[in-house]
């Protein structure tokens, strides 16, 4: 069975009502097209019906469980450890959605909503933080991962593909986490299988539908495995953003806190000057403050920038001009994206400012580009028609 996954497939199951849809990246799952009814849940196994209590002291980092509450979830992604009384072989799926936290916290509890085939409580729990890198992506050097079997179960009514049985998994944990965006990820374990629901239209409270999830097989990855079997699945561990493969969605999840305090960040003044300081030092000397930045760097020349463009010769060379108001800059480097056309695939390139400007030359390509300032992130983009 796991071969047929690999090759990527829409297989029709339980009576052709609910199909999931396979790829080497994840299985996502397509819902019929009536609309839906909210869900009731209930409490199970000790579980809070609410999806998670607010004890005295815990904050809520981030809340998006009414995607299930109000039965306006349309998507899911298979993030579980197990499958094999389903598939017939055993998969360590991630799925993982962002969170920005503006303060050092201790996140006290993670819930997440899951529709699965027999409705069987996990045997044990497997989240993972990563760190968003200025790039953009996980950054697998900055992780916190956990395993727990301290969780409780609520249930819920699957009223979207009616033949799935819905689990809301809360798991108490303490992990200390730094200023910055990082992506959450948790898993179920047993061997029923686990899709992490979510919405692909703007959910009706909070997470943004615009910044897809991301997903990879993580069961050749030493050090990060939830099944901690042998290696196999699709033996694919880098992660993909969700919309690459399906749709770009918001998972329905719930991150709760205590203990946050503020830390310092790079405080950028309209000059390009940087100056590390608490946030409020920082309004209060008339700068702009970024939380995620724990030590200044080449962000602060957003404030300076007075042009940035991009030219595709006829040849197809691309040439990309970056260019700052002063030299506070010089012998930092930003990064440029190029977004291809299809077929080809996304690059970033790291450029060096000399003086007050930055130059990208590079060759080889066809069709429409769009390129960006990707870091520091300025807001500033071309599109570009190279020749085809």
């Amino acid at each position: 069975m796991h071969l047929r996954l690999f090759l990527g497939f829409v297989v029709a199951l339980l009576a052709g009502t609910l199909q999931a849809q396979h790829s080497p990246h994840g299985i996502a799952l397509t819902p019929r097209s009536h609309p839906a009814c909210a869900p009731a849940v209930r409490q199970d196994n000790g579980g809070d019906p609410s999806g998670g209590s607010d004890p005295s002291g815990e904050i809520v980092i981030y809340d998006s469980l009414c995607i299930v509450d109000e039965g306006a979830y349309d998507s899911g992604y298979g993030a579980w450890c197990g499958g094999d009384a389903i598939f017939g072989f055993t998969y360590d799926l991630q799925g993982a959605d962002d969170i920005v936290l503006h303060e050092s916290c201790t996140i006290r509890s993670i819930t997440a909503d899951y529709l699965t085939f027999t409705a069987d409580v996990p045997e044990y729990v497997c989240i993972n933080f990563y760190r968003m890198s200025v790039e953009g992506r996980p950054e697998e050097r900055e992780r916190v991962h956990l395993v727990t079997d301290d969780f409780s179960v609520s249930t819920f009514d699957d009223t979207v593909f009616d033949l799935l049985f819905g689990l809301r998994v809360t798991a108490r944990i303490e992990a200390m986490l730094s200023p910055g965006r990082w992506l959450v990820s948790m898993q179920g374990s047993n061997s029923d299988w686990g899709y992490h629901v979510g919405s692909m239209s703007k959910p009706p409270c909070g997470g943004n539908a615009d910044h897809a999830p991301w997903l990879r097989d993580v069961s050749c990855s030493l050090g990060t495995r939830c099944c901690y079997t042998f290696c196999g699945g699709y033996a694919l561990t880098e992660w993909q953003p969700s919309e690459e493969i399906s749709a770009a969605c918001t998972l329905s999840m719930r991150v709760m806190a205590s203990d946050c305090v503020p830390a310092k960040g790079a405080c950028c003044f309209p000059d390009a000057s940087c100056a590390e300081l608490f946030e409020g030092e920082c309004v209060e000397a008339g700068g702009g403050f970024h939380f995620d930045a724990e030590a200044c760097d080449v962000r602060c020349m957003c404030q300076v920038l007075e042009r940035f463009s991009a030219r595709c010769k006829p040849d197809r060379r691309l040439v990309v001009r970056t260019r700052f108001a002063n030299n506070k800059g010089d012998g930092e480097s930003i990064l440029i994206s190029i977004e291809h056309e299809e077929p080809y695939r996304n690059s970033d390139h790291w450029v060096r400012i000399t003086g007050r400007r930055a130059v990208l030359r590079t060759s080889g390509f066809r069709g429409l580009q769009t390129v960006r300032l990707l870091f520091p992130d300025c807001g500033a983009s071309e599109a570009v028609q190279c020749l085809p």
